[in-house]
């Protein structure tokens, strides 16, 4: 499972990467294998002024996890 609190990319069925604005949000208290808090992967994002606190992971990006776009 990847990004408890949201998860932006690509998937298998949408070659096209998303993009996400995130303005003045709160994410706690998430849990995931990768980005507990977000995870952003092979998408794009505006973040600005979110609260992204208390959220744990398995593996990497407790609070947020960022991943660029291949291809």
């Amino acid at each position: 499972l990847s990004g408890g609190g949201l998860y932006v990319g690509m998937g298998s069925t949408n070659p096209t990467a998303a993009s996400v604005t995130l303005l003045n949000n709160v994410i706690t208290n998430n849990r995931a294998y990768l980005g507990g808090g977000i995870n952003i992967d092979g998408g794009s994002a505006l973040i600005a002024g979110n609260t992204v606190a208390g959220n744990q992971t398995g593996r990497h990006g407790a609070g947020m996890m960022l991943a660029p776009a291949y291809g």
